[in-house]
């Protein structure tokens, strides 16, 4: 009898704790749910959250290896094409942000521009990997339009090349306002792959602030 006794108390110990951990359980699903509710409308935030993250301190080919980045999950970037590219900036008033993830100016300076955009509650930023697009069938017709625009340049080694990282407003089919490439300068020892210091984030900083900040007044 009293081994019984012990033996229901240890099932009824086991059913209680199976009882909190399914409370547990659907308490937490429920939660995920909620979170993926929430940001289901931006799955390009998590593309580019992915696309640059998954870089971390990867060894690209000549050695170098990428800086680590964290990029916010709630950030308003939208993908686009290099045909819904020239789209967007012959017909709408938008801002666009063209660099890649593997390019070490793009890295260092990314973070911050998202920072901006949070402080400026930019809803919508349009997003080009500048080396990933290249063997489309127009493609030189639509790098064309955009080097009329001054976007790209076309060298001596007929590529067209782009200064990224690249941020640029749109009014009415027409640049209004570029920023392109960095302003701040690497100390010594310090390789463009490496994360930037404090000062040299609140140069891009402030550079970024006020041209989207300009920008945002106008409209």
């Amino acid at each position: 009898m009293k081994k019984s006794k012990i033996i229901i108390t240890i099932l009824t110990i086991l059913l209680i704790i199976s009882i909190i951990l399914i409370i547990f359980l659907i308490l937490k699903m429920n939660k995920n749910n909620k979170i993926n509710s929430n940001l289901e409308f931006s799955k390009d935030a998590f593309q580019f959250k992915y696309d640059y993250e998954d870089l971390n301190e990867i060894q690209n080919s000549a050695g170098n290896t990428y800086n680590t980045v964290n990029i916010d999950i709630n950030n308003p970037i939208q993908y686009v094409k290099l045909d819904e590219l020239v789209n967007v900036i012959e017909t709408k008033n938008a801002i666009i942000y063209i660099s890649s993830p593997t390019c070490p100016y793009c890295r260092a300076t990314v973070e911050t521009l998202l920072e901006v955009a949070k402080k400026l509650n930019i809803e919508k930023i349009y997003y080009y990997d500048a080396f990933k697009e290249k063997n489309i069938a127009n493609y030189d017709e639509l790098m064309k339009k955009l080097e009329n625009k001054g976007i790209v340049s076309f060298g001596e080694d007929m590529k067209y090349s782009w200064g990224v990282p690249l941020l640029i407003e749109t009014r009415d089919g027409e640049i209004v306002s570029k920023v392109s490439g960095i302003t701040y300068k690497l100390n010594e020892g310090q390789s463009k792959y490496d994360s930037l210091t404090d000062e040299q984030k609140k140069i891009v900083y402030d550079r970024y602030y006020q041209n989207l900040e300009s920008y945002l007044n106008e409209n």
